[in-house]
């Protein structure tokens, strides 16, 4: 699956995801500046719920999107949150609906149709961490946990060979060179 991040993609990329079997859960642009910027601009809140009525209507019919998402990283949801779920509800009642991610979201309101649970990259997840996932509560609504990073896992510095065209993964090389250096590329 693949969560925009406060990305709306051109429907190439879903048509794209369709073919190929990816999930999607586009994103509305909007983030932790959501208070600055309808501040400067008396029309914010209009704009927004027309591009969040429009680009729901447009990608809709896309069978690899998840689910609709209001925002990124506002901890306590969008102040828009009810008109905005209620529109998404109104245009495409079979999708789950979500009034942020890049958050961990524990809490039951209900712009939340499921809740999140994101990796910490300051606590990795072994050693005295390792039940960190555990739940200290009951969830009651589905759990997706996503953005686990290449910091709880180590990437295989041998892939980098594989990228042939535009886009070369130079860490991998730097990690290749490091294990070089210190005897260890055949680990």
């Amino acid at each position: 699956g693949i969560r925009t991040n406060s990305t709306m993609y051109a429907e190439t990329f879903y048509d794209a995801a369709d073919e190929v079997g990816f999930f999607i859960q586009p994103e509305l642009p909007i983030c932790y500046h959501w208070e600055t910027i309808k501040n400067r601009n008396k029309n914010a809140e209009d704009y927004l719920l027309n591009l969040w009525r429009r680009y729901i209507l447009q990608m809709r019919n896309h069978p690899s999107v998840f689910g609709w998402c209001m925002a990124n990283e506002l901890y306590f949801g969008h102040p828009m949150a009810d008109r905005l779920y209620t529109i998404a509800k109104e245009l495409d009642p079979t999708r789950p609906v979500i009034d942020s991610d890049g958050v961990h979201l524990y809490d039951d309101r209900p712009t939340l149709d499921y809740l999140t649970y994101l990796f910490d990259e300051l606590v990795v997840p072994w050693g005295e961490h390792r039940d960190k996932f555990q739940f200290t509560f009951q969830p009651t609504k589905p759990v997706i946990a996503h953005e686990f990073s290449n910091i709880s896992v180590f990437p295989d510095p041998y892939a980098g060979k594989q990228f042939t065209g535009v886009v070369k993964p130079f860490w991998l090389d730097k990690i290749l060179d490091t294990a070089r250096k210190k005897d260890l590329n055949a680990q």
